[in-house]
């Protein structure tokens, strides 16, 4: 036995969710490459211990209490203490007082739940306006190994590859083979899981009915349909089958141990069902799959398997996150079995086409679902993971980089302050060009801080202001520019700095500029030639940001713009969204504030008949109560007061 006594050891305290350990897996893989001068433990639940069996980047695994559940021939039987070093990708308490007991000389882990002083090396959550920014698991444990590999003085030029893996040993083999002689399966059928519990909560749950007639639609498509339940979702299994008019296989029935799971779920050529774990151990081994979403943020799981089809209806209640509905399920119930049956066509025919694709482009509208995000590589804010790598070879992935950063066109503005707006094209060999702007701010004056205080506004950097509303107006289905990054640092005074990067919108005039005819090219834009059209579309924008609670400093309409995306489609966005707020008082007065600047800055382009199209689109109506009359008598009188102010000022400089 080689002498390994003198080696560093590692010890990865490993999350408790069966879905997410699956997740930490490419962190686990990372750390093993990252650290080849140390040899790496695991301790977790015995369901990440059977979970993670047969995967060969680790020596031993602990229980929870210290006990080896399992280890390598050549590791050493000691106590479960003195490491070099510990990461936990738990992110309790009690984990970090558990690391703090066994004696670890580094301690890294996310400074989350009070722990931060039982850590010898914190990292940062990912964060926006308003609590934290959905991340992928894989993206949160894996910037974690990274800055683990940089605390113990590992590799960190290796570039962490997301793929998830499990193994599957003879154990399962075993089972699975006992498992389909039970059930008088031919090696030659095709087996489709059908994942119908979860243990988050009813809330998760597509009704027994939809699978029930699903698993009749796969029956006649040739597959052997068997429900994936955990043994305390009998019920839940008994109703499908009662549903169906189909024979159904189903693990209540003939339950397995883990092993047998794993291997059940690689032998399947189709998975179909709820976001949980076994949809996990399907990507990992590459098995073509549907998945349905409800009340969970799917940003949360995001994975760069191009095998997924990702199902989800977007609702005003969701995601909510709550494991009990509290409203009538339309989440869920809105997803119909026409819907999954397509999604699975689809996979299935291009299941030749199933890889772990890691750059995969992101389209030109930015949609916040579909968007991934990873931390700064110094913790101080966050960058979208598409345009990381593009960003890095520019020195702009941290922020002393981004303040460093000299090249790039400078916008000048009057009245920018302490405020800098760069221009930065990004040309590679692989990719179109793209074109982002790079806001810097520095310490804003006493007054505007004490401002943003007293109109409600976040104590956060202005740059997380800036790269949040684009979320938050996104989720309610505003169009805006895609946020790229955001970071700032802060001293005994405050916010010192901060920036926030946004990317050009696709194709993008100002109304303003298209209307008056600046535009030398404006008639490429078809919206122009349709006034009606684009009166609906500018007042759904109004109505839909309203709608949300969310109001507009400057509505004007030289802070809308008319874009076009790749298909040609013609689409209104909302920019400089430092100016939306969220009011909570007098939201009446903000509203009309918003619509009288839209009226005065269109009345050179539209007539009044126009304006009053645009009142009745806004509010739905054909025609107007009361109500609806006295909010447009106030917008009307609120845009003659602006156009008087505006002479006036016009009349006071010409007059100096």
């Amino acid at each position: 036995m080689t002498d390994r006594t003198h080696d560093k050891t590692l010890l990865a305290i490993l999350p408790k969710p069966m879905g997410d350990v699956v997740l930490c897996t490419p962190a686990l893989r990372y750390l093993k490459q990252a650290l080849p001068g140390y040899r790496v433990a695991w301790m977790g639940g015995r369901v990440a211990g059977d979970l993670l069996r047969g995967l060969e980047w680790a020596e031993v695994f602990y229980d929870r209490q210290g006990n080896v559940y399992w280890k390598r021939d050549d590791w050493e039987d000691r106590a479960c203490r003195g490491f070099d070093g510990i990461v936990m990708f738990s992110n309790s308490f009690r984990t970090a007082w558990q690391a703090w007991r066994v004696g670890g000389k580094k301690r890294i882990g996310y400074q989350r739940d009070g722990r931060s002083c039982l850590l010898t090396d914190g990292v940062a959550v990912p964060r926006m306006v308003g609590g934290n920014l959905p991340v992928s698991m894989i993206d949160y444990y894996g910037h974690l190994a990274e800055r683990t590999a940089g605390v113990l003085g590992g590799d960190v030029d290796i570039p962490l590859d997301s793929k998830l893996e499990l193994a599957v040993g003879r154990e399962g083999q075993a089972e699975i083979e006992a498992l389909e002689q039970g059930w008088q399966l031919q090696p030659d059928d095709k087996l489709a899981g059908l994942v119908v519990g979860g243990a988050f909560g009813p809330s998760k749950l597509w009704p027994a009915e939809r699978y029930g007639e699903l698993a009749d639609w796969l029956t006649e498509e040739g597959f052997k349909p068997i429900l994936i339940v955990a043994p305390d979702e009998v019920g839940i299994a008994q109703e499908v089958v009662r549903q169906a008019k189909s024979r159904l296989y189903t693990l209540s029935e003939s339950p397995v141990s883990l092993h047998g799971l794993k291997a059940l779920i690689q032998r399947c050529r189709l998975m179909a069902g709820n976001d949980t774990g076994p949809a996990h151990i399907a990507a990992a081994f590459g098995v073509p799959m549907v998945t349905l979403f409800g009340p969970t943020d799917p940003r949360w799981t995001a994975t760069d398997y191009t095998g997924e089809a990702r199902l989800r209806v977007n609702v005003d209640c969701g995601p909510c996150q709550q494991k009990q509905c509290v409203t009538d399920h339309r989440c869920l119930l809105q997803l119909r079995v026409a819907d999954v049956q397509q999604a699975v066509r689809k996979v299935l025919t291009d299941s030749h086409k199933m890889q772990w694709n890691s750059d995969q482009p992101v389209d030109e509208r930015f949609s916040v679902y579909q968007e991934r995000y990873r931390s700064l590589a110094d913790d101080q804010g966050v960058i979208h993971k598409q345009f990381y790598p593009r960003l890095k070879r520019e020195g702009l992935d941290h922020l002393e980089g981004v303040f460093r950063y000299q090249q790039g066109e400078a916008l000048t503005k009057p009245g920018l302050g302490y405020r800098e707006r760069i221009r930065i094209e990004l040309n590679t060999d692989k990719a179109d060009p793209v074109v982002i702007y790079l806001k810097r701010f520095g310490r804003p004056p006493l007054k505007e801080r004490i401002g943003r205080y007293l109109t409600h506004r976040t104590p956060l950097a202005i740059g997380a202001y800036d790269f949040s509303m684009a979320q938050r107006l996104a989720r309610i289905g505003v169009a805006v520019p895609r946020p790229i990054a955001w970071g700032g640092d802060y001293d005994g005074w405050g916010e010192r700095r901060s920036f926030a990067m946004i990317e050009e919108l696709p194709r993008g005039q100002a109304l303003s500029r298209l209307l008056s005819g600046e535009e030398p090219d404006r008639h490429g834009y078809r919206l122009l030639e349709d006034k009606r059209e684009l009166t609906r579309q500018l007042a759904r924008l109004a109505a839909e940001m309203h709608g949300g609670g969310y109001c507009h400093r400057d509505l004007y309409l030289c802070h809308v713009f008319l874009c076009k995306d790749r298909q040609d489609e013609e689409f209104l966005a909302l920019i400089d969204l430092q100016r939306v707020f969220q009011p909570r008082y007098n939201f009446w007065r903000w509203r009309v504030k918003d619509l009288s600047q839209l009226c005065y800055s269109a009345r050179q382009f539209a007539s009044r008949t126009e304006m009053m199209r645009f009142m009745h689109d806004y509010l739905e109506r054909n025609r107007l109560d009361q109500e609806d009359k006295k909010l447009v008598r106030a917008v009307y009188a609120k845009a003659r007061r602006i156009e008087k102010r505006q002479l006036r000022k016009q009349r006071e400089q010409q007059s100096r």
